[in-house]
C-alpha cells in the first residue's frame, strides 16, 4: 500500500512539470531610463536551478538578436548613450527554452547649447514684449523655467507658451532687468542656463521737450534685404531715445504701411515689419521712422523683390535709382531686377550694351 502512495505522489509531480514547464521568477521592468555614467544591472531568474540564462541585445526592437553572454545578472558599469536598445533574457534547460520580453534601455542626457535665446529689448511701459527660448537637445524633454536677475519669475502678467517663449504683458519699469531660461533634465539633474535678454523698460511720458529729453538716434545703420517673389521677410528698425520713440513705417511716396494692409503685419511695438508676401512693387526703400517729444529719425531699409519674367535687354526700358549713401546712386534696369539666383547669368551682359552702372 504505501508503495503504491509514493509511485502515485512522483506520477503526479511529473504530470505538473509537463504541465507547467520552465518558468521565469524574475524579470527586469520593460523600460529603464539611466543617466549617463551610472550602472546597469538587469536580472533573469528561472524557476529551475538548472536553466541557463543568456542575454541578448538589438539595437531596434524588431532588430538582430545578437548574443551577449551567459549569466542570471547582466552587468555594464558607467553606461552611455552607445548603450541604448533593447534587452532580453532566454532561460534554456534541456530542450526547452523561455524568453523574456525587451527591457528598452533609454540614457538620459541634455545638450549644452541652447538653440534660441532671449534678445535685448527696448520698450516703453504699457507694451507687450516677448522672450524667446529654444531648450538644448535633451531626453527626456528637459523642464524648462524663466528666471529675472537670478529670481524664477513668480508675475500673474508674464506667461509661458508651449513653445517655451516668455510674454510680459503691460511692461513696467520694474520689470527692466536680466531674463533667462533655465533648462533642468529632472533624471539627471544637470541644469543649463542661456545667455541673458535684457530688457528696459522706458517710463511713457507725454509733454514738452526737458532737459532729460532725448531726440531718437538710431540702434542700427540702414540696410539692403532681398528676398524672392513669395517669401516672407521682416524688416527690423530700432532707436534709443528718451522718452521711448514711438515706431512708423512708409513706404512707396511716403504712404504710410497700414496695420490693416493684409500683405503686412506689426510686431514688437512696430518695431518690426513683417512683409507676409513679397511682391514685386514692393521693391524700393521702407523708411522706419522713431519719433518722440524731442524729436525724429528715420532708418532705410532698402527692399530688392527678385522674380522670374521673359524680358530683353533694351535701351529705352525705364530704370530703378537705389541710394547708397555717401552720394552714391545706382541705375538698374527694370530687366537687370527680373533675375533670381538660379538665373543670374542671364544679367550678365557688357558694360556696352547696357551703359555705365554707377554715377556719382
Amino acid at each position: 500500500m504505501l508503495y503504491f502512495v509514493i509511485i502515485k505522489v512522483v506520477i503526479v509531480l511529473s504530470y505538473t512539470s509537463i504541465i507547467y514547464g520552465l518558468e521565469f521568477l524574475e524579470t527586469p521592468q520593460e523600460f529603464l531610463i539611466l543617466p549617463e555614467d551610472t550602472d546597469l544591472a538587469l536580472t533573469c531568474r528561472a524557476d529551475s536551478e538548472t536553466a541557463v540564462i543568456n542575454w541578448y541585445f538589438q539595437q531596434t526592437q524588431d532588430g538582430q538578436r545578437w548574443f551577449l553572454f551567459a549569466a542570471e545578472t547582466l552587468e555594464y558599469p558607467n553606461v552611455q548613450t552607445s548603450y541604448e536598445g533593447y534587452y532580453s533574457c532566454d532561460a534554456v534547460e534541456g530542450e526547452e527554452v523561455i524568453s523574456s520580453n525587451n527591457t528598452h534601455l533609454r540614457i538620459a542626457y541634455i545638450e549644452d547649447r541652447f538653440l534660441r535665446v532671449p534678445s535685448q529689448v527696448y520698450t516703453v511701459e504699457g507694451s507687450t514684449v516677448e522672450f524667446e527660448c529654444e531648450p538644448p537637445d535633451s531626453y527626456p524633454a528637459a523642464n524648462v523655467t524663466w528666471h529675472k536677475d537670478n529670481v524664477p519669475i513668480s508675475n500673474a502678467r508674464t506667461y509661458v507658451t508651449e513653445n517655451y517663449t516668455l510674454t510680459i504683458v503691460g511692461t513696467l519699469p520694474e520689470d527692466s532687468g536680466n531674463y533667462q531660461c533655465v533648462a533642468v533634465n529632472e533624471v539627471t539633474g544637470v541644469e543649463r542656463r542661456s545667455l541673458e535678454g535684457e530688457l528696459y523698460v522706458t517710463q511713457r511720458t507725454d509733454g514738452e521737450v526737458d532737459d532729460n529729453s532725448e531726440k531718437p538716434e538710431p540702434s542700427i545703420a540702414s540696410y539692403f534685404l532681398r528676398v524672392n517673389e513669395g517669401d516672407a521677410t521682416s524688416l527690423l528698425c530700432a532707436f534709443q531715445g528718451v522718452p521711448y520713440p514711438s515706431y512708423s513705417w512708409l513706404w512707396g511716396n511716403g504712404t504710410e504701411v497700414s496695420g490693416q494692409d493684409a500683405r503686412f503685419m506689426y510686431q514688437y511695438e512696430q518695431q518690426v515689419l513683417q512683409i507676409l508676401t513679397a511682391t514685386r512693387d514692393m521693391t524700393g526703400t521702407f523708411q522706419c521712422v522713431g519719433t518722440n517729444v524731442a524729436g525724429s529719425n528715420t532708418i532705410n531699409v532698402t527692399l530688392f523683390v527678385y522674380y522670374i519674367e521673359e524680358l530683353g535687354f533694351a535701351e529705352d526700358l525705364p530704370e530703378i535709382r537705389v541710394e547708397l549713401g555717401a552720394g552714391y546712386q545706382v541705375h538698374v534696369p527694370v530687366s537687370v531686377s527680373t533675375w533670381t539666383r538660379k538665373e543670374e547669368r542671364r544679367r550678365v551682359l557688357s558694360a556696352e550694351d547696357r551703359g555705365p552702372r554707377h554715377s556719382r
